[in-house]
């Protein structure tokens, strides 16, 4: 008899100290947690041209600590979504429907995560940073004007461009008559002012090398043109310390204004291919669309409002991979990674 009150009181005990061998989680880990989940963050987007992520306290989220978080997301048109992306994040709602959704998702220490609408991603956007973040790299200031009888295209120190290395740069064009426009145009760039209007616009751009042009589209004595070349490639190291590498295999994407395709080097359209590194090659002739890969760890795409030829080098892990234009969602294909079985 009380040898069978002595287990029965022993039990919880028991129980208590099996838990926590199994687990082995500090308490304080449990409920940080635990208060992500339970404290969630809220994305709404619609009725209107709105896009917010914001905490319990209606704040607007900058910055968060790494951990797993719960979000409530409120889709309230079906002219619009809510999309999330990032390292390890990517998810959405339908640009064509409208509901509210919970989703678990884990933020990465030094990422910066960003969400958008898929339809409207020029105005209707968003992005913070998680943990310890480095400081953006410094884009340098070009100064483009143009009046009724002159352009010009300077560096921030109001030196006349004539060559750039490649890079991102930031251009603040003064178009200050309504009889010229600026247009520049070089390697996957075609960008311009219109011809019957002022403004003074910001554009942020890639530019590759090559020769570039700037000009007015109504005079032919207004146009000027500079050179943009490579960036040395870094030093090498010495030969016995490195391995001999060759490029990866090679996919190629193109989009055009009524199609979109991934197919391999040989024509064939992808549909499922083996873990590797891949050089896709991205042919975008259209400023209707773009072509953007979404999966796991990945979201890569072109501009829309810009055509452009590119190579994108991407580790492609197993799972499932979507490419799609982000103005048409007819234009949209995938496709499946596999994993390399062991030696």
């Amino acid at each position: 008899m009380e040898s069978g009150i002595l287990a029965r009181r022993l039990l919880p005990l028991i129980v208590l100290a099996v838990g926590v061998l199994a687990f082995g989680l500090p308490a304080s880990a449990g409920i940080q947690r635990a208060d992500l989940l339970t404290t969630p963050l809220h994305g709404v987007v619609g009725p209107g041209s709105t896009i917010t992520l914001t905490r319990q306290d209606g704040t607007s989220v900058t910055h968060l600590d790494p951990g797993t978080y719960a979000i409530v997301v409120e889709d309230k048109s079906d002219a619009h979504n809510f999309h999330l992306s990032g390292a390890g994040v990517d998810q959405q709602t339908p640009v064509d429907g409208m509901l509210t959704t919970t989703w678990e998702v884990t933020f990465q220490d030094g990422k910066t995560y960003k969400f958008q609408c898929d339809a409207h991603p020029g105005f209707m956007r968003g992005s913070f940073t998680v943990g310890t973040v480095q400081p953006p790299p410094v884009v340098p200031r070009l100064n483009a004007r143009v009046t009724s009888r002159t352009i010009s295209l300077k560096t921030a120190g109001g030196v006349r461009v004539g060559t750039l290395p490649e890079g991102n740069y930031r251009i603040v064009v003064n178009d200050v008559t309504k009889a010229q426009n600026f247009h520049l145009k070089g390697p996957g760039v075609n960008r311009k002012t219109r011809v019957r209007a002022k403004a003074t616009v910001t554009w942020k751009l890639r530019l590759d090398p090559g020769k570039f042009v700037y000009r007015s589209d109504q005079s032919t004595r207004l146009r000027r043109t500079f050179t943009v070349k490579s960036t040395p490639p870094p030093a090498a190291l010495p030969a016995a310390a490195t391995a001999p590498q060759s490029p990866g295999p090679r996919l190629n994407a193109r989009v055009t204004l009524r199609t979109i395709s991934l197919t391999n080097a040989a024509g064939v359209r992808v549909s499922s291919i083996r873990q590797s590194t891949y050089m896709i090659t991205v042919s975008d002739s259209t400023r209707a669309q773009n072509f953007h890969l979404i999966g796991p760890g990945i979201s890569r795409k072109t501009r829309v409002a810009a055509t452009a030829m590119t190579t994108w080098s991407i580790a492609l892990t197993p799972g499932r991979y979507v490419y799609r234009s982000d103005r048409n969602r007819k234009l949209r294909g995938s496709f499946t990674v596999t994993s390399v079985p062991p030696a």
